[in-house]
């Protein structure tokens, strides 16, 4: 599917001598080698083709581009006004959209300005390649190995300006969870300037769901902090990309690798000894510590500089460990999204931290904090510390200042687990009260007059003011037996293959309603459009914010009125006048 990806800076050549110096990054995904001149003609034509498509469009601010080739796609972005990213795939049955791909180019990006820095601010070119190679590779070799990764986050991985938002209703109570997180943690007297924020996302597996109005970030209580979109992000792609959030994952130091089946297998499995599947990078600690005996020191330290020893590599872990662990339901700390829900009232709900300065002194420095980047490559640039702590489909992001020393006290992180915890328990009260019931209880599906119908519509709002994403529209399949429906839609119980071409639909027409705004140079374009299965789409693109309401043709009665919305019924309207607040 991939070819390759280069990353280059036209900037760093000034003639013919010095033109290999444009070059930053060549991976190939084929296993072919190719020589430096091969690389150097293949930025060549990119340049070429980012000129000449520039030229016949007039757009010149355009900074992404899909250019279709003889056998092959290019998928090229530009950025930091200078750097050319560029991922070659062949042309073939792919379900899945280029545009989702071009999106997570950007993500890709994004995610290493979250952890570097931009690329202008890394001089040494010998460095920045050594980190392109360490981030670029391994990222897009996993989405080779899961693809399912893009399905599952469908359209919303398609805006990368913006982070997912969580749609939980609470119920009323005394003290909510936030002020517990107000009073006991933000404006306490240890903690207060030295933390400062707390993110709190709801991510339940995805075929566990009530809906996925409720999978995303639930609210942070900080304005302050400019990286909300790309570590948001980064969690959903993560969760999305290995099910399960654990210590190892979040320390980034987890990836995929493509191994033949077993050729051993039982006569049962005769027919699948052929074919390929795709596991996680498994090697024992002891063979991994044994290995690290027999390297000598020099050794460890050169191959760390070298691009084409540590393609896919991270230089923090690969001298320990490469493996992606299974959850442990005995160790509180182990991994993160398993379906707690599975465990009785009596068991304890899993709960504790992922990555703190609690973890072991012999792991690397990624698993006792994360640092992240502030206002990467400007003059404000600064650098901020996250822990991870999580209970049961909660995970909790904890963001401090660089100079906060009470963070590495292990009685302080103890006392903030509890705090954490008993804001939680509240949290699930009052959003899943039903919850608390017995198991036979839970077992009964609940009487006629307690569930709320299905939405008769689904909807994907990104507030571009904002930069945050709402939507209930899934992309996978969500199992609703014995739920209630208070957040589920219509669409959840569609089949896999409806859902993705439900998905590939709503991208084409949002491509094209986007195209003809361009052109007439209007500051606004909305749409009614029929679908396929009886399905019709609202659709509506202006400055403020991208629209798209799926509703279901036949349910609603009336399709009339003054408005394109109206042909989507009463339901639509509603929610269209409870959106997000204008101006």
């Amino acid at each position: 599917m991939f070819q390759y990806i280069t990353i280059f800076d036209p900037t760093r050549s000034h003639g013919e001598e010095d033109i290999h110096q444009q070059l930053l990054l060549h991976h190939s995904f084929t296993g072919s080698e190719n020589s430096l001149n091969d690389k150097l003609n293949q930025i060549g034509v990119i340049q070429g083709l980012w000129s000449l498509t520039n030229s016949l469009s007039d757009e010149d601010g355009n900074q992404e581009k899909i250019v279709h080739l003889h056998g092959k796609v290019l998928l090229i972005i530009r950025v930091e006004s200078r750097f050319f990213i560029c991922l070659s795939m062949t042309k073939d049955d792919n379900p899945i959209n280029h545009q989702f791909y071009l999106a997570h180019l950007w993500h890709c990006y994004k995610f290493f300005t979250l952890w570097y820095d931009k690329f202008a601010s890394i001089p040494d070119a010998r460095e920045l390649t050594n980190l392109l190679n360490e981030h670029f590779v391994p990222f897009w070799c996993d989405l080779q190995v899961k693809p399912d990764a893009i399905t599952k986050k469908g359209i919303v991985g398609l805006w990368h300006q913006s982070h997912k938002m969580a749609e939980l209703e609470f119920a009323h109570c005394d003290q909510s969870w936030e002020s517990l997180i107000n009073q006991d943690v933000l404006l306490e007297s240890e903690s207060y300037l030295g933390i400062k924020d707390i993110l709190v996302y709801h991510l339940p597996n995805f075929e566990q769901s009530l809906g996925y109005k409720t999978y995303g970030l639930v609210r942070n209580f900080s304005n302050d902090i400019d990286f909300v979109t790309n570590i948001s992000n980064w969690i959903y792609h993560s969760h999305a990309l290995y099910g399960n959030l654990s210590s190892h994952v979040l320390a980034s130091n987890t990836h995929y690798k493509e191994t033949p089946a077993d050729t051993t297998a039982t006569t049962s499995n005769n027919t699948q000894n052929q074919t390929r599947t795709f596991v996680p990078a498994l090697t024992t600690t002891g063979e991994a510590i044994l290995h690290n005996l027999t390297l000598p020191i020099s050794l460890a330290y050169d191959a760390v500089q070298e691009v084409g020893a540590t393609t896919g590599i991270s230089n923090s872990i690969s001298l320990f460990m490469d493996y992606l662990p299974k959850w442990n339901p005995s160790a509180m700390t182990s991994v993160f999204g398993v379906n707690s829900r599975e465990h009785g009232p009596a068991a304890a709900p899993p709960q504790g931290y992922l990555i703190s300065p609690l973890c072991g002194n012999g792991l690397p420095e990624n698993y006792r904090q994360r640092v992240v980047k502030s206002q990467a490559g400007t003059i404000n640039e600064k650098d901020y510390h996250c822990i991870f702590w999580h209970y049961r489909d909660v995970l909790v992001c904890v963001i401090s200042e660089p100079n906060f020393k009470k963070i590495q006290d292990r009685q302080y992180l103890e006392d903030l687990s509890y705090k954490l915890s008993c804001s939680m328990e509240k949290f699930y009260t009052t959003a899943f009260p039903k919850e608390k019931h017995n198991i036979q209880q839970q077992q009964q599906p609940p009487p006629m007059q307690s569930r709320k119908k299905l939405d008769s519509i689904g909807f994907a709002l990104m507030d571009k003011r904002m930069n945050q994403t709402h939507c209930s529209i899934p992309s996978w399949p969500l199992n609703t037996e014995n739920k209630s429906h208070h957040y589920g839609t219509f669409l959840d119980s569609m089949p896999q293959d409806k859902l993705w071409e439900l998905q590939h639909e709503l991208v084409q027409f949002l491509q094209s309603l986007q195209n003809s705004r361009r052109k007439k140079s209007s500051t606004s374009e909305e749409r009614l459009i029929r679908l396929s299965n009886g399905l019709v789409c609202f659709i509506r693109d202006c400055p403020d914010e991208i629209a798209l309401v799926v509703g279901n043709w036949f349910d609603e009665t009336s399709h009339g009125g003054p408005t394109l919305i109206s042909g989507l019924g009463p339901s639509a309207i509603r929610w269209w006048n409870q959106r997000l607040p204008q101006g």
